[in-house]
């Protein structure tokens, strides 16, 4: 088949088999007494121009607009439904440069739910913040609890982001850290899950595949930390929050951005936050066992491991005297009623923002310089407000 298009009234002549006589039809324009097309073979052709020239049927058309949904997923396996929460904000553009486009699976902790987690990790606002869309999952509870809402508390009470299970029969997931629960995920596969809301977000949304991260807090950390391992493939970047996985056996298909930030106080990541730091230096391939210091502050430090392939990001951080949190973000109570909260250090990193701003580094905006010099601390201002500011410093 041979096309031709003249743009300047985009009539379309398409001709095959015998050229200009039995084989020939117009499509539009001046015919004259020549044959017309049959509306099927229209149709074929309209569909091909359309794909070929980079019209609608060229791009992706998300089926979800700007707004808050709660929906059910078809996962291969025998729990094969699994709800998900799902949030567009209203800013988000496709395709975009840096994280626009681009998407944050959370998952949430034990006891908990993807409002409480949502709430406390602040999650909507700063996706809607950075332009990216929110997916968050929904464990697995021991009893029948779909919505992992306490029970005799209903959705819309649930979904009001204060309610926590302290009960046996809460949410988890399959993490490989959880052997002593392992009836509760005999026919769970939150790998499969996992793929599954990434296909979903990208076929669905229209969300960026290559800019699709994940995170998770205790329980939701640790689930985090296995799906980077298992599914590296559909995740650029994971952070952790408070998740103690043992990671010496891990089986990334390739490397990506490994961010885990870890309390001193807190006995499940403390135990593992070495380990897993150094199984993700051999994973990413950073070549030796130098690292150089990213965050200061009296209650944090962290560090990012050096040459790295394809410079990916290995960064670990610690925070004194934190237990099962997410840094920079205090819970509204308790975890267990009845015990006292004490709030957090004032001086301890906002662990969320800080890994929107790493992962955000993976996609520099266009009007940032390639190789930009800091041979001084003015180099990266305009050239008069250099003048100015050497002058002042004078």
């Amino acid at each position: 088949l041979r096309r031709t298009k003249q743009a300047s009234n985009m009539r379309g002549v398409w001709l095959g088999g015998g050229g200009a006589g039995a084989g020939a039809c117009v499509m539009r324009g001046d015919s004259g007494g020549r044959r017309r097309c049959p509306v099927v073979l229209l149709s074929f052709f309209f569909l091909l121009w359309l794909v070929e020239s980079g019209g609608a049927g060229a791009s992706c058309v998300p089926r979800y607009g700007a707004g808050r949904y709660l929906l059910n997923l078809t996962v291969e396996g025998p729990a094969s439904v699994r709800p998900l929460l799902l949030n567009v904000p209203a800013e988000v553009t496709f395709p975009s440069d840096g994280l626009e486009g681009g998407a944050v699976v959370g998952f949430h902790g034990w006891h908990s739910n993807p409002w409480y987690y949502d709430a406390l990790a602040n999650l909507t606002n700063m996706t809607s913040r950075y332009k990216m869309v929110l997916a968050l999952p929904f464990g697995t509870g021991l009893e029948e609890s779909f919505y992992c809402c306490p029970e005799n508390v209903t959705v819309d009470e649930c979904s009001d982001g204060t309610r926590l299970d302290a009960s046996s029969r809460a949410c988890g997931w399959k993490n490989g850290d959880a052997a002593d629960r392992s009836d509760q995920f005999a026919n769970v596969d939150d790998i499969a899950y996992a793929r599954q809301i990434v296909e979903f977000l990208v076929s669905e949304v229209c969300v960026d595949p290559a800019k699709i991260f994940a995170t998770g807090l205790s329980d939701g950390g640790a689930m985090t930390a296995r799906a980077a391992c298992d599914a590296a493939d559909i995740f650029a970047g994971v952070a952790t929050m408070s998740g103690g996985l043992d990671l010496e056996i891990c089986d990334a298909a390739e490397p990506l951005a490994y961010l885990e930030f870890c309390g001193t106080d807190d006995g499940a990541c403390n135990v593992s936050s070495y380990s897993t730091y150094d199984t993700w230096v051999a994973l990413n391939d950073c070549g030796d066992t130098n690292w150089h210091l990213t965050y200061e502050s009296a209650t944090t430090k962290c560090r990012a491991a050096d040459g790295c392939d394809g410079g990916s990001l290995v960064e670990q951080c610690l925070v004194a005297g934190l237990g099962d949190a997410i840094p920079g973000h205090d819970r509204s109570g308790p975890i267990v009623p009845g015990t006292t909260y004490v709030p957090q250090a004032a001086t301890n990193i906002d662990s969320v923002k800080y890994a929107f701003d790493k992962w955000s580094s993976l996609f520099p905006s266009k009007a940032w310089p390639d190789n930009p010099a800091f041979d001084g601390p003015y180099d990266l201002l305009p050239a008069d407000a250099q003048a100015q500011a050497h002058e002042e410093a004078q």
